[in-house]
């Protein structure tokens, strides 16, 4: 019998995080449904490869595949095309997994029907990051069984059923496969009619680098997800009005008018400041019809340190 879910991960270059995650599925509670592992690496060089052969030996069954063009939204459906669950679960390569995480996915894609939950991610901090950082960082409040929209959705906590995924003419697009393939394929399957729900009991922990935790990456963050949104939405933005780019500009000049805040309120100054670079990146691709990448290659290197701790409750 096939397995219920199969578990996608894409990887570049993160063997240590590919590692801390298959210890922790490792550690997935017993009564998580059956499952069975997919990794595609996106490494032509084939960087993981050794570190599968090893996993193999330990004891993990792990589907093992690489594709050679550096774009994560054709790794992804490479990995989507291998899987023979049912469902298809989505986690990153520099996440762990709750012991509970699966079950807790499980039971929420059967409490109803729906097509799709997305759970809860928690950030892991280098010592020594700023509380305003931690505050600010860019986080997704869920309700459990609440109702979600397209543009709240992600591929680094997902489950999803295989099936509705494969009744669109494409999987992740490449076109945007540099930032947004994963919001690209949840804005067409919601359009469809498909159905996504909250599971914030279904937690993963992410890893942050010293390097995320600074206003110039966060900035370029936010540029770059307000691009991506104009290019899904508009296919490119090209065809809007003057009158929605004038909007549109006013909208700009209103949040830079509340980065004037930052003496004052370093919180408020700093979300304006988010807000006013996801305008620009709005209009950006409304001008160029194009979605700047968001990471460059510093973002996939091996990491080799320790990095935070997980909770102690949750360690597996």
């Amino acid at each position: 019998m096939p397995p219920a879910i199969s578990i996608c991960v894409c990887i570049f270059r993160r063997e240590e995080g590919l590692r801390r995650l298959l210890r922790s599925l490792q550690g997935l509670v017993t009564v998580s449904p059956t499952w069975e592992l997919i990794v595609v690496d996106n490494d032509a060089a084939r960087s993981a490869e050794a570190l599968m052969q090893q996993a193999g030996a330990d004891g993990i069954k792990i589907t093992y595949d690489v594709e050679p063009m550096r774009n994560v939204a054709l790794a992804r459906s490479r990995s989507v095309r291998r899987a023979s669950g049912e469902w298809i679960a989505f986690i990153d390569d520099d996440e762990e997994a709750d012991p509970q995480w699966l079950a807790e996915l499980w039971k929420c894609v059967h409490s109803g029907h729906v097509d799709a939950a997305f759970g809860s991610v928690c950030y892991l901090f280098e010592e020594g990051t700023p509380e305003w950082i931690r505050a600010v960082y860019p986080s997704q409040s869920r309700i459990a069984g609440a109702s979600l929209g397209w543009w709240e959705t992600a591929t680094n906590n997902a489950l999803v059923r295989r099936s509705a995924m494969t009744f669109l003419v494409e999987l992740f697009d490449p076109k945007v496969g540099l930032n947004g393939e994963d919001s690209e394929l949840f804005y067409r399957m919601a359009n469809s009619g498909f159905k996504f729900v909250a599971a914030p009991a279904a937690r993963v922990y992410e890893r942050v680098m010293a390097d995320r935790t600074n206003l110039a990456y966060l900035t370029r963050w936010y540029f770059c997800v307000g691009a991506a949104m104009t290019i899904i939405v508009n296919g490119g933005g090209q065809a809007q009005s003057a009158r929605s780019l004038f909007a549109e500009v006013l909208s700009l000049a209103s949040e830079l008018m509340g980065v004037c805040r930052f003496p004052f309120s370093r919180l408020r100054g700093t979300r304006h400041l988010f807000a006013a670079a996801a305008q620009c990146g709005k209009l950006y691709a409304a001008l160029t019809g194009r979605i700047p990448e968001r990471y460059r290659i510093s973002h996939y290197r091996k990491d080799l340190t320790p990095g935070p701790r997980l909770p102690s409750s949750s360690r597996t």
